[in-house]
């Protein structure tokens, strides 16, 4: 994974190289085709996913596209460490995956 694609996440995290923790590029590739395979299905529209391991960054992946901009016009901007999203959209997914976790 590139590193670098991530620069702004820095202010809140510290990274650690994906392979000092067992995560390979393969393992990456695998992550990120499921995830464009869910994008392409039109499961989202978009996903973000970041990956941690003991509070360091170890990858993020950024697929789709985000359909209307800040004015509600409708564009097809690929997604970016820097999109927001609002937290209503995702509180189903987040409080499951939570609840499963725990």
């Amino acid at each position: 994974s590139d590193i670098s694609k991530i620069e702004n996440t820095r202010k809140y995290f510290d990274f650690i190289h994906p392979n000092e923790v067992g995560f390979y590029r393969h393992d990456a590739l695998e992550i990120k085709n499921y995830l464009e395979s869910l994008v392409d299905r039109k499961v989202a529209t978009a996903i973000q996913l970041l990956v941690l391991k003991e509070g360091k960054v170890i990858d993020e992946f950024n697929v789709g596209y985000n359909p209307i901009d800040s004015a509600g016009i409708k564009i097809k901007r690929p997604i970016t460490s820097e999109n927001v999203f609002d937290l209503a959209s995702v509180t189903k997914i987040a409080s499951t995956t939570l609840a499963v976790i725990v």
